[in-house]
């Protein structure tokens, strides 16, 4: 019996320091399990932030290429707008017209368009890298465009004090550096820039030069039609001179409008003073050819060899092929 109560305090023994290494296992065990659950916990938290954010960038990002393809679309629309005014222009005088239909309201507003556009598109998140790619490219031309809108408009204000075409050198630039920077941006919108921009649009500058070179060209027969005017008025009026110094009535009478003859009196002729010498003192012919102002001098002489001068003026109007004089009076 002993024997067998030591075999009991042996087995006690274990079984106690059994017992205690359970306890010191499940000290050791209960904060392993709390970090366990806590990493999950973060693991969770982290998986569900990344589905947030990553649902949250595509939402951006397909915003993002909505706003691109909005911007283009109403680029293209407000072009087409810009090319369908200028055709109404056939002339470089008619660039600086104003009002509700006139080219520089147009402008105005295309120009507007495109930097508002410019304004959404740097506003933009989330885009992926070809939506930046074209966003990018897209800014450039629009700022292009821009630049090129700003000096079309600063030449229709200007219309009336340009009469060289190197002054339509900053814009033949401007519309160059345009068309570079819109096949930049196709060569990488694919799929969003979808609408083709006009190609018209990049011939504007050409068309302004165009418009001018004309202008120049007609100013020039304009000054030859006008000195051919003026030298035809003013011998009309020296052959009517002429006609009076000779004391030929018939001869005045063919140089006046049918008005003027009505009121003309022979004899004018029958003055006692002679007629010495005559000179023109100034000639204006209106622009549009109709009609002169013949400025002139008479030399007389009395009976009594004493000298006058008299200042006449000339109105000569042009009949037909013909100019002729309609009025004639002395200048006091």
């Amino acid at each position: 019996m002993k024997f067998e109560e030591e075999i009991t305090d042996n087995e006690a023994k274990e079984i106690e320091t059994e017992a205690n290494q359970m306890k010191k296992y499940r000290r050791s065990r209960a904060p392993g399990l709390l970090l366990t659950v806590f990493g999950a916990l973060i693991v969770v938290l982290i998986g569900g932030l990344a589905s947030y954010y990553y649902y949250t960038f595509q939402s951006q990002g397909a915003a993002g290429e909505k706003t691109l393809k909005r911007v283009w679309t109403e680029t293209v629309d407000n072009t087409n707008a810009l090319l369908t005014q200028f055709g109404t222009i056939d002339t470089f005088d008619k660039l600086g017209e104003t009002g509700d239909s006139s080219l520089i309201k147009v402008v105005n507003s295309a120009n507007q368009t495109i930097r508002d556009g410019l304004y959404d598109i740097k506003a933009q998140a989330g885009l992926s890298i070809k939506a930046s790619t074209v966003a990018s490219k897209l800014s450039i031309f629009l700022d292009d465009y821009s630049a090129m809108l700003t000096e079309l408009k600063r030449v229709s204000n200007r219309v009336a004090d340009i009469s060289d075409k190197k002054e339509l050198d900053i814009l033949g630039a401007a519309g160059d550096q345009m068309s570079k920077s819109y096949d930049e941006l196709l060569l990488v919108g694919n799929g969003i820039i979808q609408a083709k921009l006009p190609r018209a649009v990049f011939d504007l500058p050409s068309e302004v030069d165009t418009l001018l070179a004309k202008k120049i060209d007609e100013g020039g027969t304009q000054s030859e039609q006008q000195k051919a005017a003026q030298q035809a008025t003013e011998q009309v009026v020296s052959q009517f001179v002429q006609a009076w110094q000779n004391r030929d009535p018939d001869g005045m009478s063919s140089k006046l409008t049918q008005g003027a003859k009505t009121e003309f009196k022979p004899g004018i002729v029958e003055d006692s003073t002679d007629i010495t010498s005559f000179r023109i003192t100034g000639s204006t012919v209106l622009e549009d050819l109709s009609k002169a102002t013949i400025a002139g001098q008479l030399e007389k002489q009395t009976p009594d060899k004493k000298k006058l001068t008299e200042n006449w003026e000339f109105i000569v109007l042009q009949q037909g092929d013909k100019w002729l004089i309609d009025k004639w009076q002395q200048k006091t």
